[in-house]
């Protein structure tokens, strides 16, 4: 549709819809993106402790005296 122009969804929604709501809908894309991102990588270590133990034991990790739900957030952090 638009061979010569360069860019992603916002360039696509500006010749649509305009600059003001290409704008709003890119932001709200990528925020969704955002959230999306930090909810997957914490929801990722649960399987992985099943896989490793056979059983959930991210409730049992402690590292440098922190507790196991901020274990799992420095996790999460790290693999963003």
């Amino acid at each position: 549709a638009y061979r010569k122009e360069e860019g992603g969804i916002y360039s696509w929604m500006n010749n649509s819809v305009g600059p003001r709501f290409a704008f709003i809908g890119t932001f709200m894309w990528f925020s969704s993106y955002i959230i999306w991102m930090v909810s997957t990588s914490a929801k990722v270590w649960v399987p992985f402790s099943t896989f490793l133990y056979g059983s959930d034991m991210t409730q049992h990790w402690r590292i440098a005296g922190l507790e196991p739900t901020q274990v799992v957030g420095l996790l999460a952090v790290a693999w963003m």
